[in-house]
Parts: C-alpha cells; sequence; structure tokens
C-alpha cells in the first residue's frame, strides 16, 4: 500500500535550456562579454554573459513557454526576439550583432572666426 501512494505522488518537472554564440555580423567574429537577458513577459527569469568565445549558457532552466530574449553588447546594436521553448528542449539560439561607431570625443571648438 505504501508503494502505490508513493507512485501517485511522484511528479517530473520537465525543463528547457537555452545557449548558443553572439557574434559580429559582419566578421563573424565572437563579441566577448555580451549581455543575454531571458524575458518572460515583462519579468527577467534569467541572464548569462558571453565568453571570450562569444558563448552564452542561461544558467537555469526554463519551464516550457515563450520568451524574449534581449542581446546586448557595448558598441553594438542590441537584438530581441521571441522564442517558444518547448517542454525537455535544449535549444541553441545564435545572435549576429552589428557593430556601430561610438561618437568622438570632443577636443574643444573647433569654429573658426
Amino acid at each position: 500500500k505504501g508503494g502505490e501512494d508513493s507512485a501517485s505522488t511522484n511528479i517530473t518537472v520537465v525543463n528547457s535550456s537555452l545557449y548558443g554564440l553572439v557574434l559580429n555580423s559582419r566578421t563573424r567574429e565572437a563579441v566577448s562579454n555580451a549581455a543575454v537577458t531571458v524575458l518572460r513577459g515583462i519579468r527577467v527569469v534569467a541572464t548569462a554573459r558571453t565568453d571570450n568565445s562569444g558563448n552564452y549558457c542561461v544558467p537555469r532552466n526554463l519551464p516550457a513557454g515563450v520568451y524574449i530574449i534581449h542581446v546586448s553588447a557595448q558598441y553594438y546594436a542590441s537584438k530581441i526576439t521571441a522564442v517558444k521553448l518547448a517542454q525537455d528542449n535544449t535549444r541553441r539560439l545564435d545572435f549576429y550583432l552589428n557593430k556601430i561607431n561610438p561618437a568622438p570625443a570632443l577636443r574643444g571648438s573647433t569654429a573658426r572666426d
């Protein structure tokens, strides 16, 4: 009888994970230290940073559902995409960021009289 009760209370939680690369869209070089933010609705549920090779891995299990992924890095335009994760799904999602040129530093007045 005890065995039947314990079998009926077993719950299996099946989660998904997300990993991939963040690369320069033109050169295909790795973008290191990019921030990868995972949102469900407006709530941040996970974050990760890319390593020197541009790899990221979301450090926690994600329940099945729809997520918004925001990727940003210094001197690059951010990317935002939606992804649907199924149960027990490891999903690879690569991002290609466009490099932007920072505004030049001002060195005083350039006006001539």
